[in-house]
């Protein structure tokens, strides 16, 4: 849906227009912004694309679930390394209209055959067509979180962030997402495994009374090292939001600066626990439905593409779907 209006803009532009900046509604700029995100466009003819991405922020008396949600946006965030990251944010995407026209790396086709997220299509047309994806260090925008967000909120935005890996548009990018999901698993869910298995260890070692001590010191020891792991987690954490935020208000120097003061540590620490155990679920829910609902309307994705659409008060009937598979370019089973 969000492609087919992106799609509804670009057709709307005039002859004259040379580029198309593809914003979300609640991205705050910087007054240089666009300049910045045409800049890597006009010097390297091989781009793509630039992007940039949002620092999100907790506001003041938030509930652990806006944190969890801050947390994953800080985790992608480290993708923005380099002028030149493997990762694209579909919230600010400027692009050369040309190059949406002429279906450069088929990404135009892509789009509009069964497409579910602008983009990472955007980003595996890239890659399969070794053009560079810009993503100017200048370009990261802070954004204040509301702090009744609930958990039920919080879970259907994860769902959707991982539900995007579900999509791609060929085979290579298809074994891409796998990879990154796996990762998603594995990082995310061995520092709750290894925890569990500490407090294991811990419970068998206090209830055999035969123990020796060579058992016990060794159990302190591993112990003593997970802790300082995620005492160093934490504060990584913490450092890295303060640098972040920092980086916006001398970009936005006229603007006031977003407070990260009351994300304590024992907040972030609480906020890692819940999405660390979460996430993994979610990728796993992700692998067992082929369907998401987003604001209430329901997808449903097959071989990597958008093979129905089903809206609230709309029961899709046989027809209706095979109608809607033709229209995304799907073939109907």
């Amino acid at each position: 849906q969000k492609i087919h209006n992106m799609m509804a803009g670009v057709d709307a532009c005039g002859a004259h227009v040379q580029y198309v900046l593809f914003l979300d509604a609640n991205v705050r700029m910087h007054r240089n912004s666009v300049q910045v995100l045409l800049n890597p466009l006009e010097s390297d003819s091989n781009a793509l694309l630039s992007t940039g991405y949002t620092i999100d922020v907790p506001a003041p008396g938030a509930s652990i679930w806006p944190w969890m949600m801050c947390l994953f946006r800080h985790f992608n965030l480290t993708a923005f390394v380099t002028k030149n990251s493997a990762f694209v944010w579909g919230g600010v995407m400027l692009m050369r209209k040309a190059d949406i026209d002429a279906n450069v790396c088929q990404v135009k086709s892509r789009w509009l055959q069964g497409g579910y997220t602008e983009d990472l299509l955007a980003l595996g047309c890239a890659t399969e067509g070794r053009m560079a994806t810009a993503s100017p260090l200048q370009a990261l925008f802070p954004n204040e979180l509301r702090c009744d967000i609930t958990f039920e909120q919080a879970w259907s935005f994860l769902r959707r962030q991982i539900y995007v890996l579900s999509t791609y548009g060929s085979r290579r990018i298809c074994a891409y997402h796998v990879f990154l999901q796996t990762v998603l698993v594995l990082g995310y869910g061995l520092p709750i495994l290894s925890s569990l298995a500490a407090l294991l260890t811990w419970t068998c070692v206090l209830l055999t009374p035969a123990a020796s001590w060579q058992i016990i010191c060794t159990t302190a020891t591993l112990s003593c090292f997970q802790m300082v792991m995620w005492l160093l987690l934490v504060v990584a954490l913490k450092l890295h939001m303060q640098a972040s935020v920092k980086l916006t208000a001398v970009l936005s120097p006229e603007r006031p600066t977003i407070c990260t003061a009351h994300g304590r540590y024992s907040t972030l620490f609480v906020s890692f626990i819940c999405a660390a155990t979460l996430i993994p679920i979610a990728v796993i829910a992700s692998l067992c439905s082929r369907s998401i609902t987003w604001a209430g309307v329901t997808y449903r994705v097959q071989s990597g593409k958008v093979a129905s659409i089903i809206r609230p008060g709309q029961p899709a009937s046989l027809q209706e779907q095979q109608q809607q598979q033709q229209q995304l370019g799907v073939r109907s089973d």
